[in-house]
């Protein structure tokens, strides 16, 4: 998906992600539930299921994950513009040196984030089976307001490659100013409907009035901070396309476990605090990455990375 974006070819890795959605969806329909009769007005239709419970959604998941594999492996491989089947598979040195001194400070940011985030949940399990419910809830809901700033991400990130690749500075500077306003703008939108809807967004998920009044004391804190983290995902986006991915893997290794997970245990286990004050350490660092990423930019080191 990435390198078919790379040559401007947006379209075909959208339909094939939203074809896997809409598989991943009807499959989890079919496994998770068992068989059963629907009244839908005057008619019983019986809907057959497998019954399979997790293991019925963790198959779901493998077969679509597979076929969007497949397909999105087809059309990079046929793409004319990359032209990978007219190339022969060769060793170039240059070429994998600059694949490893791009590649490796993104995937161990991202291996040490998800740590991070595997060791933060742990440390909210210690607060009990309904901070842990509303705390993950919570988690589930407001990732559909900050998954558009991830598209954008995707979008900025290619769009720079382009422009530096070109040597046209003010068009890259054009592209940044363009992109974080409109990344800004929609996430707090995305905010402010998360902020007026935090209660019936955790009704969706469950009936259980602690939960959901918990959920939603955290879904109203965390999104007023959606703003800042739309400029931490543009910031990110701009910085993966200069190949400039050290500073940042630094800035969020050193912001997830010495700002969130640091305060975290200390309010946690020293204070005895409960999960307010956790989901404001996990602000913290949001606001800790967002202000470390802005100087990053306006110091512009990262326009020389090429």
């Amino acid at each position: 998906g990435a390198g078919l974006r790379g040559v401007r070819e947006v379209k075909k890795p959208m339909w094939i992600n939203i074809g896997i959605n809409i598989l991943h969806l009807f499959l989890n329909f079919l496994l998770i539930y068992p068989s059963r009769t629907v009244l839908i007005g005057n008619t019983n239709l019986h809907i057959w299921g497998a019954g399979f419970g997790v293991e019925g959604a963790a198959t779901a998941t493998g077969i679509s994950f597979s076929v969007g594999g497949m397909l999105m492996a087809a059309v990079f491989l046929t793409n004319q513009e990359l032209g990978i089947c007219k190339e022969k598979i060769c060793f170039d040195r240059e070429t994998m040196l600059s694949c490893v001194k791009i590649g490796l400070p993104v995937a161990f940011e991202r291996i040490f984030v998800s740590l991070g985030h595997v060791v933060f949940t742990a440390f909210v399990t210690s607060l009990g089976t309904v901070c842990l419910a509303a705390h993950t809830i919570a988690l589930t809901a407001e990732q559909a307001f900050y998954i558009p700033g991830y598209g954008m991400q995707a979008a900025v990130s290619t769009l720079i490659g382009n422009a530096l690749g070109e040597k046209d500075e003010k068009r890259v500077r054009r592209i940044c100013k363009l992109s974080a306003c409109c990344a800004v703008i929609i996430m707090t939108i995305g905010g402010a409907l998360l902020f007026l809807g935090a209660e019936t967004m955790m009704k969706l998920f469950t009936p259980e009035l602690e939960v959901v009044r918990m959920g939603a004391s955290v879904l109203r804190l965390v999104a007023l901070s959606e703003p800042v983290f739309a400029v931490v995902i543009i910031c990110e986006g701009i910085y993966n396309g200069a190949g400039y991915t050290k500073v940042p893997f630094f800035i969020s290794l050193s912001s997830m476990w010495g700002v969130r997970l640091l305060s975290s245990w200390i309010c946690i286990f020293v204070f005895k605090q409960g999960l307010i004050v956790v989901w404001l350490c996990m602000i913290a660092d949001t606001v800790c990455r967002c202000l470390c990423s802005t100087i990053v930019y306006l110091r512009g080191n990262w326009l020389k990375a090429r």
